[in-house]
């Protein structure tokens, strides 16, 4: 067995039976490259638009949900509520448990608190939109490589990793063993030859068939305050 390394970079390297002939390993190699990365590269497409429009929807939910300075009054009498009924307590635990009480409800300020988890949540709903945009970008850009690598005319150069160096696929008899050109156990990198720069027409250098993409967002990615951010004045932006 061989390990080969090619698309996403967190994907793990493809092991490959090397008790084949070497001209059949390397249109395996070659084959599997362009059928797994097309199918990696449909899946997290879909799953970055279904993403990018699921934070849409959240976007809007969430700019209807926007603090009102007219609710400031309202909140205010919750407050006077508040220490009216902690009058009541002080009478009946005493003068020190009640002052401490009157002295938690001065220091709250609801619509502040309000304010400061909504536009939270709107700076983690755009850095959601934000990442999501750049894995779109990565994938684009990553897969240029693959293009058209399915054809015949599409040439691939399969490298050691440990020294760099091509193996010598042509000058070996195409009947020959895989496991008389490969090293078992080696890990080796697929190059794509041949390719032209699209605005110039030059040679481009063999371009290394992988791609990186940002890690997908967690389920508390971007929550830096205490609380569910997501919950304003109560109500659920969801």
């Amino acid at each position: 067995f061989i390990f080969v390394k090619f698309g996403p970079t967190s994907e793990k390297p493809r092991a490959f039976n090397t008790d084949c002939k070497v001209a059949y390993l390397h249109d395996q190699i070659k084959e599997t490259a362009f059928t797994s990365v097309e199918h990696f590269a449909r899946n997290k497409d879909t799953e970055i638009r279904q993403a990018l429009r699921a934070l849409e929807s959240q976007r809007n939910s969430h700019a209807r949900l926007e603090p009102r300075k007219e609710d400031e009054e309202e909140m205010g009498q919750a407050n006077r509520d508040g220490e009216e009924a902690s009058e009541v307590n002080e009478s009946e635990v005493g003068s020190q448990a009640g002052s401490q009480t009157g002295s938690q409800f001065e220091e709250k300020d609801p619509f502040t608190v309000a304010q400061d988890l909504w536009l939270a949540e709107g700076e983690r709903l755009d850095a959601l939109k934000a990442l999501r945009e750049k894995q779109a970008g990565q994938l684009l850009g990553g897969l240029g490589g693959f293009k058209e690598l399915n054809t015949p005319e599409a040439t691939i150069e399969i490298r050691n990793c440990k020294d760099d160096k091509p193996v010598d696929i042509k000058g070996a008899e195409p009947t020959s063993s895989a496991s008389a050109v490969f090293v078992p156990r080696q890990t080796y990198a697929v190059y794509r030859v041949g390719m032209a720069n699209p605005e110039t027409g030059e040679s481009l250098s063999p371009v290394f068939l992988s791609f990186e993409l940002e890690p997908d967002p967690g389920p508390d990615f971007g929550r830096v305050l205490a609380g569910d951010a997501t919950s304003v004045n109560g109500k659920s932006a969801a």
